[in-house]
């Protein structure tokens, strides 16, 4: 769970999501992207991840109570 995010932390993530990719054409990978339900750029960075990544990044929206 991601409470601040910044450029820096797109670097690291693109990069990571890069190497499974790679990964995700032998093994089975998954990535949970968890955000809270009503964390609409949340959601919309994790869809970006997906469209650039592949399908492996899975959305998880999680409850603001949680």
């Amino acid at each position: 769970h991601l409470d601040y995010y910044n450029t820096a932390t797109t670097v690291l993530l693109a990069e990571l999501f890069k190497a499974m990719d790679r990964l995700s054409k032998i093994k089975k990978v998954s990535v949970e992207w968890v955000y809270e339900e009503d964390d609409f750029d949340m959601e919309e960075t994790g869809l970006d991840y997906i469209t650039v990544f592949g399908d492996f990044i899975k959305l998880v929206p999680i409850s603001s109570e949680d």
